[in-house]
């Protein structure tokens, strides 16, 4: 017999593997999701698939219709517009907000991060680099001090990621994006909450542009 904990390491594997899929764009957008595939690829029953389904669909990824089963969530080019424009007025005050609350270990990490994008940029891991880019922004919301502001970035986050992903797989957007890493990290450093938001504010509106424009030219993604 299985025991419960044994279940909920199934759940967790077998969610984090679909996640990862539907991120990375190995799962596109509009693609069906069928149970018994999904069971038969990853050899377990068909419960742990299901409610992977159901977080996944509670994120905004997944679609689950009756008599149609599930998909990978797609979003039109408008629905992005409106993600980022809430990211962008939460993410931007999160910015200030976590400034005034670093200290010297906080500062640290900031340097770290520079130091992983400038890397990741030369040897050209985009991989690597856009891990690193989703701590990055999560570190930030996380040191914002307010805890509901972390949960609801990170959910928006996970909505669009996948889309940032294909997107940026390109070297002049990935140099491109870890200089505007640079001046949010450079402002952090020198304790201006206000100039960091700002910063962050003209980051965000760049990715929403990349973004949106690859979408109007890629519309099926």
């Amino acid at each position: 017999m299985i025991s419960k904990k044994n279940n909920i390491f199934i759940r967790e594997s077998v969610y984090n593997s679909l996640k990862r899929n539907i991120t990375l764009g190995e799962l596109k957008p509009g693609e069906r999701l069928l149970e018994w595939e999904l069971a038969d690829r990853f050899r377990v029953s068909r419960t742990p698939i299901r409610e992977a389904m159901r977080q996944l669909q509670s994120e905004g990824l997944v679609k689950v219709e009756p008599l149609k089963g599930a998909t990978v969530t797609k979003l039109s080019v408008e629905e992005v517009k409106e993600i980022f424009w809430i990211r962008n007025v939460l993410e931007s005050y999160s910015t200030e907000l976590a400034v005034k609350n670093f200290g010297s270990r906080e500062k640290e990490k900031l340097k770290e991060f520079r130091r992983l994008f400038n890397k990741y940029a030369r040897s050209g891991d985009y991989l690597d680099w856009l891990e690193t880019n989703v701590q990055f922004h999560l570190f930030i919301a996380k040191n914002s001090g307010n805890s509901n502001l972390h949960v609801l970035l990170r959910e928006l986050r996970n909505r669009v990621h996948r889309y940032q992903f294909i997107a940026a797989t390109s070297p002049d957007i990935i140099i491109r994006y870890t200089k505007e890493h640079e001046k949010i990290i450079e402002a952090a450093l020198e304790g201006n909450p206000k100039l960091a938001r700002k910063n962050m504010e003209k980051h965000l509106k760049s990715v929403h542009n990349i973004l949106t424009d690859f979408l109007k030219k890629f519309p099926m993604m």
